[in-house]
């Protein structure tokens, strides 16, 4: 779990407002936090939650260790409310109706009762309604934590209710060190980092897709000792399976994206330079990021007519070692060696 001092370097400023309130004991009520799906939301109210209910709290951390915090943890805590969407995406009434119906009886083990709704705006417009009641006559001492990418979608009346803290989307470095705190090996974390913000769970599925394998192919592929044929081996091995192809097509864009980005000043801290791009005949380095981007430009295009993946790795990984001619209007996957 994730400790409320452990994002204050993320999210200063929301970080800041909540161990305040926190230390001081003045909560509001209700508490939206909103903000890109990168923001770490989610993380940012499990964190309060487990400050509030937590036994044996040091300053505005909660100890993990007392039997709050191990209730919490594994979703055991009587005083703890959580509702999310359903297989389909929706927060319907019945669940409002079973959270205000549980935050009206007596909280059991903690100062306060603590209901979490995770993506708040996926409730109807009839939940948000029913949940509009109790914000507006909040049982006892409980505490709202709503988290919402789409802020607007959340009904005037319960924005209103409830003490909205906009959360800025993360920069690359915060985002990596993110994934890295969640277990993300961190060799991986910077490109994924690249590709899906702090959003751990997408990370995972790309390491579950072999993203870790698929790097450090593509990173021998580009070596300056790599033969032509070894180069056309790894374009056949990722390209056998779609998704691999897709992911490894995918972290080629990003990093010849942020490579031709930070060649150009862009600030270092929200592109990443993998050393994947480090080909060698670096004097022909440049040309070949802008023909290489071009390429990949004209794939994304191309996807709807689905091209041989294999052959479109052929030219790009073949373009980036400098064994391809640079002219961007070869036809995708297609190969003239230099």
């Amino acid at each position: 779990m994730t400790r409320l001092s452990d994002l204050s370097a993320q999210q200063p400023h929301a970080t800041q407002a909540l161990a305040t309130a926190v230390r001081s004991g003045r909560l509001h009520h209700a508490y939206i936090l909103a903000g890109p799906p990168e923001a770490n939301a989610d993380r940012l109210a499990l964190a309060v939650a487990q400050s509030l209910v937590c036994q044996s709290r040091s300053d505005v951390d909660a100890c993990e260790t007392c039997p709050g915090c191990r209730k919490l943890l594994s979703g055991s805590h009587p005083d703890f409310l959580r509702v999310e969407p359903d297989d389909k995406g929706n927060i319907a009434i019945d669940a409002i109706r079973l959270l205000t119906g549980r935050l009206a009886l007596k909280a059991a083990e903690s100062p306060h009762k603590v209901a979490y709704l995770r993506d708040a705006d996926q409730m109807n417009p009839a939940a948000q309604n029913a949940l509009l009641k109790t914000l507006e006559e909040p049982p006892g001492s409980s505490i709202f934590l709503l988290t919402t990418t789409r802020w607007r979608s959340l009904l005037p009346t319960v924005r209103s209710r409830s003490l909205t803290l906009r959360l800025a989307p993360l920069t690359r470095q915060g985002a990596t060190q993110a994934l890295i705190q969640a277990g993300i090996p961190e060799q991986s974390a910077q490109p994924l980092a690249a590709l899906v913000g702090s959003d751990v769970e997408r990370a995972q599925a790309m390491l579950a897709n072999g993203a870790d394998e698929i790097i450090v192919t593509l990173t021998g592929a580009l070596a300056p000792t790599a033969t032509i044929d070894a180069i056309l081996k790894v374009a056949a091995d990722l390209g056998a399976e779609r998704e691999r192809a897709d992911l490894a097509l995918t972290l080629l864009e990003v990093g010849v994206r942020d490579a031709l980005a930070a060649r150009h000043g862009a600030n270092t801290d929200q592109v990443y330079v993998s050393p994947l791009w480090l080909a060698p005949h670096a004097e022909h380095f440049p040309e070949r990021l802008v023909a290489t981007g071009r390429r990949l430009q004209q794939l994304r295009r191309a996807k709807a007519m689905n091209p041989n993946r294999t052959l479109s790795l052929e030219g790009i990984l073949l373009l980036l070692a400098g064994k391809l001619g640079a002219e961007p209007s070869l036809p995708t996957g297609s190969s003239r060696f230099a």
